[in-house]
């Protein structure tokens, strides 16, 4: 797993930060004038959930999770789910165990539904069997199809795109997974590539010109990467005097000027993180005709969950007992969660920066196993 939920555990204080370079950035951005928080419920018998994904239509992808007792301890189930304004909160449907038990499942991303379809991806499991990716295609209603038969090794889909693209791992080697009918196991093609080789590898994200972010090691000493859409790859180094940095999510490429230069560039948004342990948040910008850093800015949060082509980035403080915030525009515009949470975390963000936004994520309150994943409807 991913992941942000493990990494909240992880996350230091926050110590005061000044932004660095910064490259010029291209028209876009509106005023956040006003937003909504609704809290999604959870599935039935459920306990908690938390939404992790959203597309550009509003629907959010995420973990359903009821506990079970084993040998009189308590245990999580996590289901993953699908939410729209339209069906509310479904299961994603997964595949049931030879021993007739269904998998435990979690959807970590959702692209698509503006003009054609949408794609979820995440992971199943069955008792006793490696933890594999998956993809839900027009989700709720069709099951998750296995992106990876090849078991042998333990494989997760963190992020697709709007042709259903899929990025993730598969063993310690981050993979690509492409629809390809003559892969006649499972249907797709699996491309694997490292950021850093001899590390844990996993892509994060993928946008829809296939350009592909992602770190190595993790969650542990990590090392952020990006690879472009021919294959090469190139590092996203932390701030100057830090030594380690990860990414979360890349925008959709847009034109930009720098220094008078024309190029085209993506946006990055994750952390950078000093030897013991101090995070800040981060957003690069990276010229994807070359792969060099053209800027970078460091951002008073603790780590950058999304971002999108118009410059805007969804941050988060450590713990969520504060609200996460939209930068926009040079401004933070705070999202707080719905009436009666004491905090939140935001984890996904989509739209354009022209249109309707939504961050999807999770709300805290006092009150044991009170989880509710949430969506923010920004104009």
């Amino acid at each position: 797993m991913r992941n942000q939920v493990v990494r909240l555990a992880l996350i230091t204080a926050l110590v005061c930060c000044v932004p660095s370079v910064n490259a010029g950035k291209p028209a876009g951005g509106t005023t956040a004038s006003s937003y909504t928080a609704l809290s999604l419920g959870v599935l039935s018998e459920d306990a908690y959930s938390h939404g992790f994904g959203v597309s550009a239509a509003g629907s959010v992808v995420g973990q359903s999770v009821h506990f079970v007792t084993v040998s009189g301890s308590s245990m999580d189930v996590p289901r993953a789910f699908y939410w729209s304004r339209g069906t509310g909160m479904l299961p994603l449907p997964t595949n049931i165990a030879a021993d007739g038990t269904e998998s435990t499942s979690i959807a970590w991303a959702i692209a698509g539904g503006v003009t054609g379809s949408e794609f979820a991806v995440g992971e199943e499991s069955a008792v006793g069997k490696a933890t594999h990716a998956v993809i839900w295609n027009s989700p709720p209603t069709t099951k998750a199809t296995p992106l990876e038969t090849d078991l042998s090794k333990g494989s997760w889909a963190k992020g697709v795109n709007e042709q259903g693209i899929a990025v993730g791992s598969w063993g310690l080697s981050a993979a690509i997974w492409v629809a390809d009918s003559s892969e006649i196991d499972d249907g797709y093609k699996r491309t694997d590539f490292t950021f850093v080789s001899g590390l844990p590898n996993e892509a994060e994200d993928v946008n829809e010109a296939g350009v592909v972010v992602g770190n190595a090691d993790p969650g542990n000493q990590s090392r952020a990467g990006i690879r472009l859409a021919n294959g090469q790859v190139y590092p996203l180094p932390p701030v100057s005097g830090d030594a380690y940095s990860a990414a979360l999510a890349v925008s959709n490429v847009f034109a930009m000027t720098v220094s008078g230069v024309a190029i085209n560039a993506v946006y990055v948004a994750g952390w950078t993180q000093s030897a013991n342990g101090v995070q800040r948040a981060v957003r690069w910008t990276v010229n994807v005709g070359t792969g060099s850093v053209a800027g970078m800015i460091l951002l008073p949060r603790e780590w950058a969950s999304g971002v999108n082509s118009g410059g805007d980035v969804l941050c988060n403080y450590g713990q969520g007992t504060k609200p996460p915030t939209l930068f926009r525009n040079n401004t933070y515009y705070s999202l707080k969660p719905p009436k009666g949470a004491t905090g939140a975390a935001a984890f996904g963000l989509a739209g354009a920066a022209s249109s309707t936004t939504y961050a999807a994520g999770v709300a805290y309150s006092q009150r044991a196993s009170s989880e509710r994943a949430v969506v923010w409807t920004i104009n």
